[in-house]
């Protein structure tokens, strides 16, 4: 991932041009859900995982990450 965006402070990464475009025009594309409590949060600020087939994941903090990779296979 590449550094793309720095929004009001906050930096956010995608892999190519397009995803800056995104992130730039789409408020969507600079939140996720937190899978554990269902929250959105900013991607900026989230604590980032990755599921063994390769996705990504958005943590609202460290403590929702743990407590999630317990019962699954996110690194």
């Amino acid at each position: 991932l590449k550094r793309l965006s720095d929004r009001f402070g906050l930096v956010y990464y995608g892999c190519c041009e397009m995803c800056k475009g995104r992130l730039a025009n789409d408020a969507s594309a600079r939140t996720a859900t937190d899978p554990l409590s269902g929250r959105a949060i900013d991607k900026a600020v989230a604590v980032i995982g990755r599921t063994g087939d390769g996705s990504t994941l958005y943590f609202e903090n460290e403590a929702n990450f743990a407590a999630y990779s317990r019962r699954t296979r996110v690194q």
